[in-house]
């Protein structure tokens, strides 16, 4: 299922009531520009919330309606069941998902790639600060 357009946003960061009636209908693939501070991110974090299956922390008490390629709707009560394939690459994803391992060793930088494997390097490290304060 696409999304096809985005009817209403309330109280989601910059879009405090935002209405989408003027803005046109998504495709199989978007993407989305502007101006620095005009919103790409913060839509893109409600995506990302879809995408997830969680209410972003920040917004908690958001409201939105999701026109569905069907004509379904999906909103903020939505948020859990939905079945949306999305995939949103923002700077939440990076944080997320990619890490430049700075450490002091004499081997260049490491990219470190998935949620897993950052919790395992980051797991990896307290390892061996807790071997060397034994």
């Amino acid at each position: 299922m696409i999304l096809k357009s985005i009817e209403m946003i309330k109280d989601f960061g910059v879009f405090t009531n935002f209405s989408g009636s003027d803005v046109k209908e998504f495709s199989i693939h978007n993407i989305i520009f502007g101006w620095n501070y005009s919103g790409k991110t913060t839509l893109s974090r409600l995506f990302r919330c879809l995408e997830m299956n969680n209410k972003h922390e920040d917004y908690q008490s958001a409201k939105f309606r999701i026109k569905l390629g069907n004509d379904s709707i999906v909103t903020e009560q939505d948020i859990q069941s939905n079945k949306l394939t999305i995939r949103v690459f923002n700077s939440d994803y990076i944080k997320d998902n990619l890490s430049w391992d700075q450490s002091d060793n004499p081997i260049k930088p490491v990219l470190i790639v998935g949620k897993r494997n950052i919790e395992l390097q980051n797991s990896i490290k307290r390892r061996e600060s807790e071997k060397e304060r034994l």
